[in-house]
């Protein structure tokens, strides 16, 4: 879900804004796009949810009958999404992530905008350890701003054409099967969301 935090200043505004932060993304409407990631899942199957934050969709994976895992670095977060969900949250950085098992989704929707450009090609390659043949991964990322820290201290970086080439090339068993643009769910107008489903494939 929301949030991966790649540098102190990140963390710390997740940790000190976490009720807020629930509330204000606790009730997001997700529709669209849990029903073009879920489509490619058989019932049951297992997901993780990379930035979990408020647990909105690890409820909404549970209830719906797949098994699903939540990873997130902040502390007060983690909490308050195992709390909603019922679910295991594992509170650690993306980068420090060690899958135990493979999974036949991964779902980091507005998450992964919080690593660097480099740390995220890192992260791509490892993407497909991660994932059963087959499985999914579905990601969402901010085009239209500008890359570093915000006026709350939380860092992100812009995806656009260069950085999406870049990422693809890095990893060419994970191939691009879906692709669309929305609007910003909290009516924020100055940036528009890219949304992505690849799946692993053999090469």
């Amino acid at each position: 879900m929301e949030t991966k935090i790649t540098d102190s200043s990140s963390k710390a505004f997740y940790d000190a804004y976490a009720e807020d932060y629930f509330e204000q993304t606790v009730r997001t409407e997700m529709d669209e796009a849990y029903k073009r990631f879920l489509c490619h899942l058989s019932p049951s199957s297992s997901i993780v949810d990379l930035g979990s934050g408020s647990g909105r969709d690890l409820a909404y994976f549970t209830q719906h009958g797949f098994v699903a895992t939540g990873v997130d670095e902040s502390e007060r977060l983690c909490a308050l999404a195992r709390a909603y969900s019922g679910c295991r949250v594992l509170c650690c950085s993306f980068q420090s992530w060690i899958p135990h098992e493979k999974y036949a989704g991964i779902w980091a929707n507005a998450s992964l905008l919080h690593l660097t450009p480099e740390e995220l090609v890192c992260f791509w390659r490892r993407v497909p350890n991660a994932l059963v043949e087959n499985g999914v991964i579905f990601f969402s990322m901010k085009k239209g701003i500008t890359t570093g820290n915000d006026n709350l201290g939380r860092y992100f970086t812009n995806f656009d054409e260069r950085l999406a080439k870049i990422m693809f090339e890095a990893t060419p068993n994970l191939q691009v099967i879906d692709y669309w643009e929305s609007d910003d769910k909290m009516q924020r107008n100055d940036f528009k969301w890219v949304n992505y489903i690849c799946r692993k494939i053999r090469r």
